[in-house]
Protein backbone atom coordinates (compact mmCIF):
# COMPACT_ATOMS: atom_id res chain seq x y z
CA UNK A 1 0.00 0.00 0.00
CA UNK A 2 1.44 3.35 -1.05
CA UNK A 3 0.75 6.07 1.26
CA UNK A 4 0.75 9.78 -0.70
CA UNK A 5 1.48 12.96 1.51
CA UNK A 6 3.74 15.35 1.11
CA UNK A 7 6.13 17.54 3.30
CA UNK A 8 6.95 21.05 4.49
CA UNK A 9 10.32 21.62 3.41
CA UNK A 10 12.57 24.74 2.73
CA UNK A 11 15.76 26.52 2.41
CA UNK A 12 18.01 25.46 6.00
CA UNK A 13 18.48 29.10 6.95
CA UNK A 14 14.86 29.52 7.46
CA UNK A 15 15.71 33.14 5.43
CA UNK A 16 13.99 34.24 1.89
CA UNK A 17 17.17 33.81 -0.33
CA UNK A 18 15.70 36.83 -2.93
CA UNK A 19 15.73 39.16 0.11
CA UNK A 20 12.09 39.31 0.57
CA UNK A 21 8.68 38.32 1.91
CA UNK A 22 9.26 34.39 1.86
CA UNK A 23 7.42 32.38 -0.92
CA UNK A 24 5.31 29.17 -0.28
CA UNK A 25 3.93 27.15 -3.39
CA UNK A 26 1.77 24.54 -3.05
CA UNK A 27 0.69 21.90 -5.52
CA UNK A 28 -2.97 21.86 -3.97
CA UNK A 29 -5.75 24.58 -5.51
CA UNK A 30 -6.66 27.88 -4.34
CA UNK A 31 -9.79 27.73 -1.90
CA UNK A 32 -9.97 24.00 -1.09
CA UNK A 33 -10.44 22.69 2.25
CA UNK A 34 -7.98 21.35 4.58
CA UNK A 35 -5.36 22.76 1.90
CA UNK A 36 -6.70 26.19 2.34
CA UNK A 37 -6.82 25.99 6.27
CA UNK A 38 -3.02 25.10 5.96
CA UNK A 39 -1.47 27.76 4.06
CA UNK A 40 -3.82 30.24 6.38
CA UNK A 41 -2.18 28.71 9.52
CA UNK A 42 1.04 29.13 7.95
CA UNK A 43 0.95 32.47 7.07
CA UNK A 44 -1.41 33.52 10.29
CA UNK A 45 2.03 31.71 12.44
CA UNK A 46 4.33 33.70 10.76
CA UNK A 47 2.61 36.64 11.26
CA UNK A 48 2.29 35.88 14.97
CA UNK A 49 6.12 34.67 15.52
CA UNK A 50 6.81 38.12 13.68
CA UNK A 51 5.01 40.81 15.18
CA UNK A 52 3.76 40.81 11.17
CA UNK A 53 7.16 41.92 10.03
CA UNK A 54 6.90 38.91 7.79
CA UNK A 55 4.20 37.32 5.52
CA UNK A 56 4.69 34.68 3.39
CA UNK A 57 3.48 34.96 0.24
CA UNK A 58 1.10 31.75 -1.60
CA UNK A 59 1.32 30.61 -5.02
CA UNK A 60 -1.28 27.67 -5.06
CA UNK A 61 -1.83 25.40 -7.42
CA UNK A 62 1.22 25.09 -9.00
CA UNK A 63 1.49 28.46 -10.55
CA UNK A 64 5.21 28.26 -10.77
CA UNK A 65 5.51 25.48 -12.41
CA UNK A 66 5.69 21.77 -12.12
CA UNK A 67 6.18 20.45 -8.49
CA UNK A 68 9.16 18.62 -9.53
CA UNK A 69 10.11 22.30 -11.23
CA UNK A 70 9.41 23.52 -8.09
CA UNK A 71 11.40 21.69 -5.69
CA UNK A 72 14.89 22.56 -7.79
CA UNK A 73 13.57 25.81 -7.18
CA UNK A 74 13.98 25.49 -3.47
CA UNK A 75 17.01 23.96 -3.97
CA UNK A 76 18.74 26.33 -6.02
CA UNK A 77 16.74 29.40 -4.26
CA UNK A 78 14.18 30.58 -6.57
CA UNK A 79 11.16 29.42 -3.82
CA UNK A 80 11.55 29.15 -0.21
CA UNK A 81 8.99 27.26 1.00
CA UNK A 82 7.18 24.37 -0.69
CA UNK A 83 3.95 22.02 0.12
CA UNK A 84 4.57 18.83 -1.99
CA UNK A 85 6.05 15.62 -2.76
CA UNK A 86 10.04 15.17 -3.52
CA UNK A 87 11.35 14.86 -6.19
CA UNK A 88 13.58 12.03 -7.43
CA UNK A 89 15.74 14.20 -9.66
CA UNK A 90 18.64 15.45 -7.50
CA UNK A 91 18.81 12.25 -5.76
CA UNK A 92 17.27 8.52 -6.41
CA UNK A 93 17.36 7.51 -2.55
CA UNK A 94 14.16 10.25 -1.93
CA UNK A 95 12.43 7.16 -3.98
CA UNK A 96 11.74 5.86 -0.40
CA UNK A 97 9.09 8.05 -0.01
CA UNK A 98 7.18 6.69 -3.21
CA UNK A 99 7.88 2.87 -2.81
CA UNK A 100 4.62 0.96 -2.21
CA UNK A 101 5.48 -1.35 0.65
CA UNK A 102 7.34 1.46 2.97
CA UNK A 103 4.37 0.97 5.05
CA UNK A 104 1.33 -1.15 5.06
CA UNK A 105 -1.70 0.75 6.61
CA UNK A 106 -1.95 3.98 8.74
CA UNK A 107 -0.66 2.69 11.75
CA UNK A 108 2.86 2.19 10.30
CA UNK A 109 2.65 5.14 8.06
CA UNK A 110 2.28 7.04 10.97
CA UNK A 111 5.42 5.66 12.95
CA UNK A 112 7.27 6.00 9.61
CA UNK A 113 6.98 9.85 9.17
CA UNK A 114 6.67 11.12 12.64
CA UNK A 115 9.40 13.65 13.81
CA UNK A 116 10.92 10.80 14.91
CA UNK A 117 10.18 8.24 12.74
CA UNK A 118 12.67 6.34 10.46
CA UNK A 119 12.07 7.84 7.16
CA UNK A 120 11.67 11.05 8.07
CA UNK A 121 15.55 10.65 9.57
CA UNK A 122 16.42 9.61 6.14
CA UNK A 123 14.96 11.92 4.04
CA UNK A 124 15.86 14.80 6.03
CA UNK A 125 19.38 13.71 5.83
CA UNK A 126 19.37 12.98 2.47
CA UNK A 127 18.02 17.10 1.85
CA UNK A 128 20.33 18.37 3.88
CA UNK A 129 23.11 17.87 1.73
CA UNK A 130 21.11 20.08 -0.91
CA UNK A 131 20.65 22.77 1.78
CA UNK A 132 17.17 21.73 2.67
CA UNK A 133 15.70 21.33 5.88
CA UNK A 134 11.83 18.69 6.19
CA UNK A 135 9.59 21.28 8.52
CA UNK A 136 6.89 18.41 8.92
CA UNK A 137 4.86 15.52 6.91
CA UNK A 138 1.35 15.38 6.48
CA UNK A 139 -0.61 12.47 5.36
CA UNK A 140 -3.09 13.26 2.64
CA UNK A 141 -4.75 9.54 2.52
CA UNK A 142 -3.57 6.12 0.36
CA UNK A 143 -2.24 6.89 -3.19
CA UNK A 144 -4.47 5.62 -5.81
CA UNK A 145 -5.38 6.37 -9.79
CA UNK A 146 -8.38 8.37 -11.76
CA UNK A 147 -9.51 7.53 -15.01
CA UNK A 148 -11.07 9.31 -17.94
CA UNK A 149 -11.72 5.70 -19.92
CA UNK A 150 -12.94 2.30 -18.37
CA UNK A 151 -10.39 0.11 -17.03
CA UNK A 152 -11.58 -3.54 -17.96
CA UNK A 153 -10.88 -6.18 -14.49
CA UNK A 154 -9.16 -3.43 -12.43
CA UNK A 155 -8.53 -5.74 -9.67
CA UNK A 156 -6.78 -8.56 -12.02
CA UNK A 157 -3.07 -8.29 -11.73
CA UNK A 158 -2.08 -10.33 -14.07
CA UNK A 159 -4.58 -8.86 -16.61
CA UNK A 160 -3.25 -6.39 -19.88
CA UNK A 161 -4.65 -3.10 -20.39
CA UNK A 162 -4.66 -1.60 -23.41
CA UNK A 163 -4.91 1.96 -21.73
CA UNK A 164 -2.24 4.55 -21.13
CA UNK A 165 -1.20 5.59 -17.45
CA UNK A 166 0.45 8.42 -16.58
CA UNK A 167 3.30 8.49 -13.63
CA UNK A 168 5.47 11.86 -12.98
CA UNK A 169 8.91 12.36 -13.77
CA UNK A 170 11.12 10.54 -11.85
CA UNK A 171 8.38 8.08 -10.94
CA UNK A 172 10.76 5.32 -11.65
CA UNK A 173 9.12 2.94 -8.56
CA UNK A 174 5.41 3.34 -9.71
CA UNK A 175 6.73 3.05 -13.77
CA UNK A 176 7.88 -0.43 -12.84
CA UNK A 177 4.83 -1.01 -10.97
CA UNK A 178 2.51 -0.18 -13.68
CA UNK A 179 4.26 -2.10 -16.48
CA UNK A 180 4.01 -5.08 -14.23
CA UNK A 181 -0.31 -4.49 -13.66
CA UNK A 182 0.00 -4.81 -17.54
CA UNK A 183 -0.69 -0.65 -18.27
CA UNK A 184 1.16 0.88 -21.04
CA UNK A 185 3.09 4.28 -19.22
CA UNK A 186 3.75 7.58 -19.93
CA UNK A 187 5.65 10.01 -18.00
CA UNK A 188 3.66 13.39 -17.88
CA UNK A 189 4.28 16.35 -15.65
CA UNK A 190 1.67 17.31 -13.04
CA UNK A 191 0.86 20.66 -14.21
CA UNK A 192 0.07 19.37 -17.83
CA UNK A 193 -1.59 16.37 -16.79
CA UNK A 194 -5.22 17.75 -16.91
CA UNK A 195 -4.67 18.92 -20.79
CA UNK A 196 -3.31 15.22 -21.07
CA UNK A 197 -6.26 13.60 -19.92
CA UNK A 198 -8.44 16.06 -21.66
CA UNK A 199 -7.12 15.28 -25.07
CA UNK A 200 -6.26 11.74 -24.83
CA UNK A 201 -2.39 11.83 -24.76
CA UNK A 202 -3.14 9.41 -21.96
CA UNK A 203 -6.36 7.97 -20.23
CA UNK A 204 -5.28 8.33 -16.81
CA UNK A 205 -2.68 8.68 -13.47
CA UNK A 206 -1.30 7.03 -10.87
CA UNK A 207 -0.49 8.81 -7.39
CA UNK A 208 -2.67 11.14 -6.41
CA UNK A 209 -5.12 10.83 -3.95
CA UNK A 210 -8.81 10.54 -4.26
CA UNK A 211 -8.34 14.20 -2.78
CA UNK A 212 -6.25 15.65 -5.38
CA UNK A 213 -8.28 13.73 -8.01
CA UNK A 214 -11.78 15.01 -7.24
CA UNK A 215 -9.88 18.50 -6.82
CA UNK A 216 -8.33 18.36 -10.14
CA UNK A 217 -10.34 16.60 -12.44
CA UNK A 218 -13.78 16.32 -10.69
CA UNK A 219 -14.78 17.42 -14.63
CA UNK A 220 -13.73 15.47 -16.15
CA UNK A 221 -12.86 12.27 -14.45
CA UNK A 222 -16.24 10.26 -13.37
CA UNK A 223 -17.71 8.02 -10.71
CA UNK A 224 -16.51 4.76 -10.79
CA UNK A 225 -18.80 2.22 -12.75
CA UNK A 226 -18.86 5.12 -15.65
CA UNK A 227 -16.40 5.98 -17.93
CA UNK A 228 -14.19 7.82 -15.19
CA UNK A 229 -12.76 5.55 -12.35
CA UNK A 230 -10.89 6.96 -9.27
CA UNK A 231 -9.29 4.30 -6.93
CA UNK A 232 -7.81 4.16 -3.71
CA UNK A 233 -6.96 1.32 -1.89
CA UNK A 234 -4.36 -1.88 -2.12
CA UNK A 235 -2.77 -2.98 -5.36
CA UNK A 236 -2.50 -6.51 -3.62
CA UNK A 237 -3.76 -7.64 -0.52
CA UNK A 238 -2.49 -9.86 1.29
Amino acid sequence: MAHDGGVRFGNADGRSRGGGDPSLVDIGQAGFGWRERRRNFLQNLSRKKTDGRIEITVYPASQLGDWTEVYNGVTFGAVDLAMQPLSTDSDRRLAITWFPYTFTDYASARDALSADGYVTKIVDGIIADQGLKLLATYGAGMGGAVFANEVDDPTNPDASHNIKIRVWPGGTTHHALMERLGFNVAVVPWAELYTGMQTGVVDGAIGGTPELALDNFKDIAKKPGSSTTTISRPITSS
